[in-house]
């Protein structure tokens, strides 16, 4: 039987040998928000507390809506929707204000994979125009620009922006060799590979640690993915979970503390959202199906004095 996350949080802090070591406080200020389909297709953003509870249908569009991201206040949510055409937009926490930021000129044109910058300064995503790779623009549709281009040699994919700003991990693929995580400086320089996938493996969804210094990412082990961590200098990497499930699209909490991804016992079936620590101790199942988590900041849960 799959563990509720409140379930798994109270049974650890039984002992006070380890409640030192959990997450204060107890409920951590902070929602995620994922995307789930109600069908064949029609993917749609939520939202929901850690506890599972408060489940919020954020769009609700015709067409798909996914991969969303949060911004760093809070107030904002960026993702990918499939619509009139395939654009990155731009809505308040709630739903309302809905803008579409990179607003392309032609049919077929594609913007997808957004991930905001911690900085709160741009939104890194890929497009397919100009052959294709990572750009970047403001929140409000302004100061685009072009960081990574692919190339015969390595195409990218799953962007995700260090929080001081500066560089972008991503997905990268050869042709032939397989896929691996780099990182990138804004300016396209400084090009760095920072795991290194045994044969027939392959690695994903990567995603920034708040300290710079560690990313964590899925790989697929030839049977399965299981979430992973590397330093982001390249010189270490080990695994979080090693279940007989899939688990992928790793999330850093904004504290460092959590880490939610995706985990399904295979194929065909649901992904369900999960939380465990950033060490991979203590994973519960936040209670709802969904894909691509993020967490949001809560300002309902923070105690302001």
């Amino acid at each position: 039987m799959r563990r509720s996350l409140w379930t798994a949080l109270f049974a650890l802090c039984a002992s006070s040998a380890v409640q030192a070591q959990i997450l204060p406080p107890l409920t951590p200020p902070y929602s995620i928000v994922f995307d789930r389909s109600a069908g064949v297709g029609d993917f749609e953003v939520y939202n929901v507390k850690l506890d599972g509870t408060n489940e919020v249908n954020l769009t609700n569009l015709a067409g798909d809506q996914l991969w969303p991201t949060c911004s760093p206040d809070g107030k904002q949510i960026a993702f990918y929707f499939n619509g009139p055409q395939s654009d990155i937009y731009v809505m308040n926490r709630d739903g309302t204000g809905l803008v579409n930021v990179t607003s392309t000129a032609a049919f077929g044109e594609n913007e997808r994979e957004p991930n905001w910058s911690p900085t709160g300064k741009f939104i890194a995503y890929l497009s397919n125009i100009n052959g294709g790779g990572i750009d970047i623009v403001a929140p409000d549709g302004t100061n685009y620009a072009r960081v990574f281009s692919n190339s015969a040699s390595l195409t990218a994919s799953a962007p995700s922006v260090s929080p001081d700003g500066k560089r972008i991990a991503f997905a990268g693929s050869t042709p032939g060799v397989g896929t691996a995580i780099y990182t990138v400086r804004l300016d396209g320089t400084g090009l760095t590979q920072v795991t290194f996938p045994p044969a027939g493996f392959f690695d994903g969804h990567p995603d920034w640690s708040p300290d710079t210094k560690r990313i964590a990412f899925a790989r697929f082990t030839g049977a399965i993915f299981d979430i992973w961590v590397a330093r982001s200098n390249g010189s270490a990497e080990w695994p979080l979970t090693a279940t007989a499930d899939f688990e992928a699209f790793p999330a850093w909490s904004p504290d460092g503390r959590l880490i939610t991804y995706c985990r399904r016992p295979g194929y065909s079936a649901p992904w369900e959202v999960w939380v465990m620590r950033s060490d991979g101790a203590f994973q519960a199942s936040v209670g709802v199906l969904g894909q691509h988590p993020d967490f949001c900041v809560d300002k309902s849960l923070l105690k302001i004095k």
